[in-house]
């Protein structure tokens, strides 16, 4: 009998399990991985004072998959999509789509419309790249030589609907919306991170609250 697959709010024992997923697919630093252990950690210890809104891909009991979210501060309709991986072994399965429309089900829950998501124009980040734009997402901004000398910010938006009457995560028994709605109300952002396909690395470069611009 095959596993069933679900995409629902992390529990706390899904720590290791994140942890070796951005291990798994080779590209980040022990420093990278760190940062994924102290999000979830603040996720864990207080979700509304964090800012940070962790989701796992399960097939059965194995999480092969992560997002991590959360609304942006200063602004009534944007969320940030932060982060968002799949496990090597499980990468060209549908694992970061599932991921991404259960982050677009939870941030339409809270009454916000824009998902902002940070990524870099790396020639290794191009899968990244065309994974937003595969998921509807827009490239609306790049800045040059943001990261690094020759390596850009690419901000990509992904502009939402109005809710329907089914979500991936509604349809999870175990995590039904309306309580997922009441956690998530009062979750504020704190920082950004950059993008990278099914995996994404984490980078400090936005303080919190402040604006990305003075125009």
């Amino acid at each position: 009998m095959p596993f069933q697959s679900s995409v629902a709010p992390s529990l706390p024992s899904d720590r290791a399990a994140i942890l070796a997923c951005a291990r798994s697919v080779g590209v980040f630093t022990e420093e990278e991985v760190a940062t994924v252990d102290e999000l979830f950690d603040g996720y864990l210890r207080d979700a509304q004072k964090s800012g940070y809104n962790f989701f796992s891909y399960r097939d059965g009991d194995a999480v092969s998959g992560f997002a991590c979210w959360g609304p942006t501060s200063l602004s009534k309709g944007a969320a940030d999509l932060y982060w968002i991986c799949t496990a090597q072994e499980a990468q060209g399965k549908g694992v970061a789509a599932a991921l991404f429309r259960a982050v677009e089900d939870a941030v339409r829950s809270i009454g916000r419309w824009l998902i902002v998501i940070w990524t870099s124009s790396r020639p290794d980040y191009q899968p990244a790249r065309d994974f937003y734009l595969r998921m509807g997402c827009e490239l609306v901004a790049q800045i040059a030589d943001f990261y690094d000398r020759g390596e850009d910010l690419c901000v990509f938006i992904r502009r939402l609907q109005p809710p329907t009457s089914k979500s991936l995560i509604a349809r999870s028994p175990r995590h039904p919306i309306s309580k997922l709605s009441q956690s998530l109300s009062k979750l504020s952002v704190n920082f950004k991170t950059r993008h990278i396909d099914l995996l994404t690395a984490p980078r400090y470069t936005k303080p919190p609250g402040q604006r990305a611009g003075g125009l």
